[in-house]
């Protein structure tokens, strides 16, 4: 099974996880009440490809989730009960909101598997709620094709996916819920109206 080595940035690696873990994951409720995580039903050259996959990006989001904290616990305060974090002041909101684009900008490499052309449709074809943008941004890595290999990070909210923890790693360390209000929270910029993917070559 062949690799192809992507130079991207870490905001990129975030939203093809949220794409990878959303195909193979799907979120049901059991009879208590809770949610649950169940594989989807997928071929398995479709999965096992995926999976692979899924394991680099991960490794991606957990160290921004981890720096994201790190970030909100030097510009915040801990609310009165202690349970969220809050950034009031507007220049320390700048400061962060500055450092987590820099996180964003940083360059990284993976040696991603790809999708084989029968499976394509499989992607293409699903009623999972994701943004034209982020496929798009997922298939142009996923079949090396330039056209759509474009840093679309600026455009995407990376809240746009919510990809579920994955069933087994759930000896993680649960993410904890900083809750930044809406205005302090612009990690990422505010998302655009969505749009089919654009073919447009990318400037040099």
């Amino acid at each position: 099974m062949n690799t192809e080595q992507i130079n991207i940035t870490l905001g990129v690696s975030l939203i093809l996880g949220d794409v990878t873990n959303l195909l193979l994951y799907t979120k049901k409720k059991g009879p208590d009440g809770k949610d649950y995580y169940v594989d989807r039903e997928l071929p398995f050259r479709l999965r096992y490809r995926l999976n692979k996959n899924r394991l680099l990006f991960e490794k991606d989001s957990k160290e921004f989730q981890k720096q994201r904290l790190f970030a909100l616990a030097k510009y915040g305060e801990a609310t009165p009960e202690g349970d969220n974090v809050t950034i009031n002041d507007p220049q320390k909101q700048e400061l962060f909101r500055q450092e987590i684009t820099r996180m964003l900008d940083i360059p990284v490499s993976h040696n991603i598997v790809g999708i084989e052309p029968e499976d394509l449709d499989l992607v293409k074809d699903t009623d999972i709620e994701i943004s034209p943008d982020a496929m798009a941004l997922f298939i142009g890595y996923m079949t090396n094709d330039p056209e759509l290999q474009k840093d679309l990070s600026t455009q995407i909210n990376l809240n746009i996916v919510t990809p579920p923890a994955p069933p087994a790693e759930k000896e993680t360390e649960p993410q904890q819920e900083t809750e930044v209000k809406k205005e302090e929270a612009a990690e990422t910029p505010a998302p655009k109206k969505t749009r089919k993917p654009r073919t447009k070559k990318v400037k040099e």
